[in-house]
Formats: structure tokens, sequence, C-alpha cells
């Protein structure tokens, strides 16, 4: 039973992730390996609550087994710092908000029986959170 509920909600996750647009996106290539990280903002904007979802192929194109992936995001401080299940299909994805504007250094880790088989450190600029009308209205008139 509880095997069968982990799944339908593995299954409902995936098929959430893959209806929901990922609209920007890093495409990174090391030695042996493709990684993506997709979201769904783009621009990725402060304050704004983004889907991140990521992947590891082997240059084949063949996926990645893996089990589990680590995100670790920092600046001079660590924001987020988290260890995903990966899905069946070897990806994993999670949600954030990114508290201000800014240049965001992003650490994955893929793991496959605890064993690191992929890490990668990028790089994601968030812009400003979006001027509201009233607040720019407010402005001009002060």
């Amino acid at each position: 039973m509880v095997r069968r509920l982990a799944l339908i909600i593995i299954v409902l996750a995936a098929i959430g992730i893959a209806s929901s647009h990922l609209s920007g996106g890093k495409h990174i290539s090391t030695d042996q390996y493709f990684l993506e990280i997709g979201h769904t903002l783009d621009p990725i904007t402060a304050d704004e609550t983004t889907t991140f979802l990521l992947t590891a192929a082997y240059k084949n194109g063949t996926q990645v087994p893996l089990d589990t992936a680590h995100v670790k995001i920092t600046d001079d401080t660590t924001y987020l710092a988290a260890t995903l299940e990966a899905n069946e299909a070897g990806s994993a994805s999670f949600n954030y908000a990114f508290p201000e504007q800014g240049t965001y250094n992003v650490t994955i880790t893929f793991q496959q029986d605890q064993k690191t088989v992929v890490k990668h450190t990028t790089s994601l600029t968030v812009q400003p959170k979006p001027t509201s009308w009233y607040e720019t209205l407010f402005s001009l008139t002060t």
C-alpha cells in the first residue's frame, strides 16, 4: 500500500513537471556528461518561485542512473542545501524563490547508491523583482 502510494505521488509529480513549461535553463557539457538545469521562469526574478528540473545524461545520450541529487545554492551565504530523491527517469526537481537579485552559485551533486556520479557548480543570475504599477505611480508622486 505504501509503495503504491509512493509510486502514485512520484508519477503525479513527474506529470506535473512534464506539463509545466520549462522556459529557461542551462545546458552544461562536462567530459563525460550532459547536465541540464531547467527552470520555469525566464528570467529568474527575486521573490518569485520557480520550479527547477535537474537531469544528467551520458555523452551517448542515455540517462545516468541516479537515486538522489544534492543541491546547494550560495553566494556569500548558503540559501539552500537540500537532498532530493530522483524520480524513475533519473531526474529531480525542486521549487525555490531567490530572496534578492544577484548571482548565485548552484552546486548539484548526483548520486547513485550513495556514491557521487556527477558534481558540478554553475552560476545563475537572478533579476530584480519587477516593480508593480502602484509602486511606480507612488514613486512618481514623491
